[in-house]
């Protein structure tokens, strides 16, 4: 699931992801765990950027919001929380 859902997220919305963090940038989906105590899945995530421009307006909503609809073309109908972190690249 973890490879489907960045396959996803970086080529089926690769133009939502470039207007929002600009050229060149990537997610990696590190892990997706189920949480028993939450009864929520984990999607660890880290964004990968280079243009710094827009990103305090669109970190971290408009990650979760890629990510809640890449989660939703996969078909998965449970509740997930997103755990997110960013690098900038050189």
């Amino acid at each position: 699931m973890r490879k489907a859902l960045e396959f996803i997220v970086n080529n089926t919305y690769r133009n939502e992801l470039e207007s929002l963090f600009g050229k060149d940038c990537y997610i990696s989906i590190e892990k997706v765990s189920w949480s028993t105590n939450e009864k929520k899945y984990l999607v660890h995530n880290k964004i990968f950027i280079k243009e710094t421009d827009n990103f305090e307006e669109a970190y971290p909503e408009g990650l979760s919001f890629l990510i809640s609809e890449s989660w939703k073309f996969l078909g998965q109908n449970e509740n997930f929380v997103c755990l997110s972190s960013f690098e900038i690249l050189d």
